[in-house]
This record gives C-alpha cells, structure tokens and sequence, in this order.
C-alpha cells in the first residue's frame, strides 16, 4: 500500500486498484476500480480501523478479520 496523500492510499492487486481516503469524518472510503473502470464503494467506519480488516486475495475484497 502507498500513501499518494495526506489522507490517501492505494493499493493495487492483479488488475484491481484499491483507493482508501480518510474524511473529516474519520470515514475511510475505499473504492475499487478493475481494468474497465467500474467502481465499486465500501465505507469502513472509524469504530473499525483499517487494521480490524484483511485483504481477501480471492474475492478481491476487504474483510472484517476474525475476533
């Protein structure tokens, strides 16, 4: 994962490109764009940091790591 902004990251995995922005709202917003452009949303709250979550290699997808 890269920063490219103060509160900007991104990571890129196979053809998909993961975008992570942190708000004024301490909302991370994580977008994920595949070779045709399609974007797809998800909103991880800041109740829930970035570390709760793992990268879920065959689904493409961020995931709520385990208890």
């Amino acid at each position: 994962m890269i920063q490219v902004a103060e509160n900007q990251w991104q990571m890129r995995y196979r053809d998909v490109l993961f975008e992570f922005e942190r708000n004024e709202n301490s909302i991370i917003c994580v977008s994920k764009s595949d070779s045709s452009g399609k974007k797809v949303i998800a909103h991880l709250l800041a109740d829930n940091p970035l570390d709760d979550y793992e990268f879920d290699p065959l689904n493409e997808e961020w995931v709520r790591r385990s208890q």
